[in-house]
């Protein structure tokens, strides 16, 4: 397990799409991985009632990005 949380293991994760979380390999991927300004909670999302129809929903963003990698 604390593998997972080495340079090494987190570059591998950087190179396959995952955000590293050791601070010396966000950096070497930071073109990759762009600094988040500011972070939303699930209220700005309509609760996770509005959360769960936005993207979850029939036909919502979750089906769309399925259906977009489907395509490929």
């Amino acid at each position: 397990m604390k593998y997972l949380y080495t340079p090494e293991a987190q570059r591998e994760f950087a190179k396959v799409g995952f955000r590293p979380v050791n601070s010396t390999v966000a950096g070497q991927f930071s073109s990759q991985f762009p600094r988040i300004g500011k972070l939303f909670t699930v209220s700005e999302m309509g609760g996770w009632k509005g959360a769960q129809s936005k993207f979850f929903g029939d036909g919502a963003i979750f089906d769309q990005i399925q259906n977009g990698l489907g395509n490929r």
